[in-house]
């Protein structure tokens, strides 16, 4: 069974989510090649700034590269864009995960 995780906003009101995120930034590529940096990833789906637009509600190859014991992994995957920010001069996208994976980095 899954539980909520209750997290406060700044304007203390709670948001319910299935999984916890974590904060980090790690460098995020679709498969067209465009790049950008995640914000936050939880088990669900992840958070990242590019400079590209994205379509609300299409569907996105991607991989985030991941480092641990000393090599390089992927975490690759299929994700719906399910929202869609304004961030400064780039574009922040919440992808709800289809699909994920790992893979040996190149």
């Amino acid at each position: 069974m899954r539980r909520f995780v209750g997290v406060y906003k700044r304007d203390m009101t709670i948001e319910k989510r299935i999984e916890a995120r974590e904060l980090v930034k790690l460098p995020f590529v679709m498969a067209d090649g465009s790049t950008g940096i995640t914000r936050d990833v939880s088990a669900t789906g992840v958070f990242f700034e590019m400079d590209n637009k994205l379509e609300l509600g299409s569907v996105v190859d991607f991989h985030i590269e991941l480092f641990a014991n000393g090599r390089s992994i992927k975490l690759a995957g299929q994700g719906e864009v399910v929202r869609i920010e304004a961030r400064d001069t780039r574009i922040g996208a919440a992808l709800r995960m289809l699909d994920s994976r790992l893979e040996a980095a190149d």
